[in-house]
């Protein structure tokens, strides 16, 4: 199979793109109460999924059911003006949500959070509801199918942060073949390189953070663009700082800060993931990475939007919600 060129294609997504919210729109939000939000929203491509569930839902509920269904939308139209190879690439990304709906599913389990249907994000699995009704960590990755027998047997069902891990090990394994299987894929194995440094350095301050033992950091590592030399420095660090300091020989010098809370720290590493899958936007228009950007870019929008509905209802300054918006 083959990624053949699909002006068609591309220039539709190009059109979807414009409709994305601009950085001075997340301006005019942030002086704006909840509800000026919510119907400023009503003015966007939201309208439709907000106006459907207006009888049913009302607040912050009703903006993030209405994100979550027009984000769902959207994949489901990229999918229909796809042809079979591009489709591929659209579900290998989207099979990075399914992971995550397993992962909040199996953090229910342990937590005894009942109900973790609203923070689902669209995927392919169509049976969330049946794996919701699971005891075990391991009826759920079976019941899901996604797995092979051999991956779910070697689980070490006592160690919730582990078996996270083994799973986004056989997430990326699983995109970095589909990007090797297609001739053209090297856009595509690029841009998951990309959000996989981004997740390593993310995962390395957050157990530096807890202070997880030094020994146990590099076993929660994916193999990604960063030399694996460098990530061992990196993973070695004796505390945040260290980390930062580190970080000066890499893409990530000057991204974070010693000061900067994991929140500030997740939104600064997003919104430098999106700078560089623009940057790969650029050098490769009319192709596959415009889907990709678009993706990625729509993703950020919705987290961006809840973000900021969530800061309002909660009565968050605005300055602070600004900090963790990737815009």
């Amino acid at each position: 199979m083959r990624l053949r060129f699909n002006p068609y294609t591309y220039v539709r997504v190009g059109v979807m793109r414009t409709l994305l919210l601009k950085e001075e729109e997340y301006g005019r939000l942030l002086k704006m109460s909840f509800s000026e939000i919510a119907e400023e929203l009503r003015k966007t491509n939201y309208k439709q999924e907000i106006e459907e569930r207006g009888m049913k839902y009302s607040g912050t509920e009703l903006i993030e059911h209405a994100l979550n269904a027009n984000h769902k939308k959207s994949y489901e139209k990229l999918l229909r003006i796809a042809d079979e190879a591009l489709s591929r690439i659209i579900k290998a990304y989207l099979f990075r949500n399914d992971i995550w709906n397993i992962k909040t599913i199996l953090r229910s389990k342990m937590t005894r959070i009942e109900d973790v249907r609203e923070i689902f994000l669209p995927g392919t699995l169509t049976n969330l509801d049946q794996l919701l009704a699971k005891e075990s960590l391991a009826d759920v990755i079976k019941a899901s199918g996604l797995f092979d027998p051999g991956f779910i047997k070697g689980l070490d069902q006592d160690d919730l942060m582990k078996v996270e891990n083994d799973l986004d090990r056989y997430c990326f394994k699983a995109l970095y073949d589909v990007g090797h299987s297609l001739p053209e894929g090297r856009v595509f194995r690029q841009f998951i390189e990309n959000i996989v440094d981004v997740n390593n350095v993310t995962t390395i301050f957050k157990l530096l953070y807890h202070k997880v033992p030094q020994d146990r950091i590099m076993e929660f590592m994916i193999d990604c663009s960063i030399q694996k030399r460098l990530l061992q420095k990196l993973a070695s660090s004796k505390d945040v700082e260290e980390l930062i300091d580190r970080l000066k020989d890499t893409p990530f010098k000057g991204v974070i800060s010693k000061d900067d809370d994991l929140l500030l720290v997740e939104a600064k590493l997003q919104r430098h993931l999106l700078k560089r899958a623009i940057t790969l936007l650029h050098k490769n228009l009319l192709s596959v990475d415009i889907i990709l950007a678009y993706m990625l870019s729509k993703e950020i929008e919705i987290i961006n939007l809840k973000r900021l509905v969530k800061g309002k209802q909660l009565g968050v300054p605005n300055e602070m919600i600004e900090k963790v918006l990737v815009v």
